[in-house]
C-alpha cells in the first residue's frame, strides 16, 4: 500500500511540475522559432540580414512582399526623424513643429521612408513588431529602428 502511495505522489508531483513548466518551455520554443519575438538587438539582426544596408527601395518593397510583411505607411517626400532607440517618427514638417523642443536631442535620417508591420506574437502579451526604414538620396536603406506595440489585458 505505501509503495503504491509513493507511486501515485510521485506522479502527481511529476504532473505538476511539468503544468508549470509547460508555458517556460512554449515561450522558449517561441522566442527559438519566431524572429521577431527575440530582443530588439535580435529583430534588428533579423531585419539587417534581410535587407541590408545599401539594398535599394525597389529591392525592399519585393522583399517585403516576399516575406509577408504589411507596409503601414510608405513616405517618398520625407525621412524619419529618431530621437531614441524608442522614439522614431516620419520628419514632417508638422511633426517637427510640434517636437520642436525634443529635436535638439534628435536626428533627421534619409529622404524617403516607410513603416512596416513585420508580424505580431503572443507570448505572454500580444505584440506586433514595426520596423521604420530610412533610404538616402540614392533609395538606398541607411537605417531602420524597431518598434513594438504590446497589449495586455
Amino acid at each position: 500500500m505505501k509503495k503504491k502511495f509513493k507511486k501515485v505522489i510521485k506522479i502527481i508531483v511529476i504532473v505538476m511540475v511539468s503544468l508549470i513548466l509547460l508555458p517556460f518551455v512554449a515561450y522558449g520554443i517561441l522566442l527559438l522559432t519566431v524572429p521577431i519575438s527575440r530582443s530588439d538587438e535580435g529583430v534588428y539582426s533579423y531585419v539587417y540580414k534581410k535587407i541590408p544596408v545599401g539594398t535599394s527601395w525597389d529591392e525592399v518593397l519585393e522583399i517585403i512582399d516576399d516575406k509577408g510583411w504589411e507596409i503601414k505607411e510608405l513616405h517618398t517626400d520625407y525621412g524619419l526623424c529618431i530621437y531614441n532607440e524608442a522614439t522614431t517618427f516620419f520628419a514632417t514638417d508638422d511633426e517637427l513643429a510640434s517636437r520642436e523642443k525634443s529635436l535638439s536631442k534628435s536626428r533627421v535620417v534619409g529622404v524617403k521612408s516607410m513603416f512596416v508591420e513585420l508580424g505580431e506574437f503572443y507570448g505572454p502579451f500580444h505584440t506586433a513588431v514595426f520596423v521604420y526604414i530610412a533610404f538616402d538620396e540614392d533609395d538606398k536603406l541607411i537605417e531602420v529602428t524597431i518598434r513594438r506595440d504590446i497589449d495586455s489585458f
